[in-house]
């Protein structure tokens, strides 16, 4: 979850060179990450069976969530500005990451 901090640097210092950087390395780290520990998930939580099934449908509705914001990223830009847009992507980096949190917690509970 540390895209929303790159994000909002860019809504805050959007003509900053410096800002774009610490985004992107912040986003790159996450683009890293993100696949590796989704895998680890998946083969620790799965069935073996099922395997195959969760690793489509978890990555099918990421890629789909990339593709959506880049174009509604490019929308709220054109609409908005550059911060609008960002600041849009923050709070929805936010609000995911919030729903996050809260599956994981009832997935603990009923197991």
């Amino acid at each position: 979850a540390t895209d929303p901090f790159g994000l909002l640097l860019v809504a805050v210092l959007p003509g900053s060179l410096l800002a774009m950087g610490v985004c992107a390395v912040l986003l790159g780290a996450q683009g890293g990450l993100v696949p590796l520990l989704t895998l680890a998930l998946i083969g620790d939580h799965a069935r073996r069976e099922r395997r195959q099934n969760v690793y489509g449908a978890i990555f099918f509705w990421r890629d789909m969530g990339a593709a959506s914001s880049l174009l509604v990223g490019q929308w709220i830009r054109e609409s908005a500005g550059i911060r609008s847009a960002m600041f849009a992507m923050a709070a929805v980096s936010v609000a995911c990451a919030v729903l996050s949190g809260v599956l994981s917690r009832r997935a603990e509970e009923q197991l």
